[in-house]
């Protein structure tokens, strides 16, 4: 009896942390490029990639064509011209709005 015991506690403890990993991952940021609607004057930019629509107002991380990465503020790289533009967004939506944009990579 005790091995059994000892076992399905085991397969659960497994299981369990099989269940986290995969749910852990599908919940972390990615990287996109996406096409591009940027309204500098209202500091609006959305994005559209995989049949998703991501955005921000305001300020966002971003990183510089340096590589250096500025904590918040509107990212050069991002104009009325803008048409394509690489991000890095939430994987999970929020509420009605999509997923939240985390940064802007202008490299």
């Amino acid at each position: 009896m005790g091995k059994w015991l000892v076992g399905g506690v085991a397969i659960l403890s497994l299981g369990g942390l099989i269940g986290y990993g995969v749910g852990r991952d599908a919940a972390q940021p990615m990287w996109l490029t996406g096409s591009a609607h940027v309204s500098t004057m209202g500091r609006q930019a959305s994005f559209v990639a995989d049949g998703w629509s991501y955005g921000f107002m305001g300020s966002v991380s971003w990183i510089d064509a340096q590589g250096v990465m500025h904590m918040d503020g509107w990212p050069d790289c991002l104009t009325d011209q803008t048409k394509s533009a690489r991000f890095e967004a939430e994987s999970q939506a929020v509420d009605v709005i999509g997923k939240p944009v985390l940064a802007v990579d202008c490299r």
